[in-house]
């Protein structure tokens, strides 16, 4: 039984710290240390919603970033 417990924590952790912000960072075209990072400071602030809401916020704020210095967004085509 606490080996059980042992591997759902293991798992439990690896599934929330690492493949989580992975994939989110790939939906959203985020390098994956902004995403942990962004996540790691919005809880810190504002907890369980600080969290829920890093990655839409990150996403949101690069997008004039990248307009204002040059960064060719992805919808664009190329020429």
């Amino acid at each position: 039984m606490f080996y059980v417990l042992i591997l759902y924590l293991l798992v439990q952790g690896l599934e929330s710290y690492l493949l989580t912000p992975l994939i989110q960072a790939k939906a959203v075209s985020l390098p994956p240390a902004v995403v942990i990072l962004n996540q790691l400071v919005m809880g810190a602030l504002f907890g369980i919603l600080g969290i829920a809401l890093a990655t839409p916020i990150a996403a949101a704020a690069t997008i004039p970033l990248r307009h204002w210095f040059g960064a060719p967004d992805e919808d664009d085509p190329p020429g």
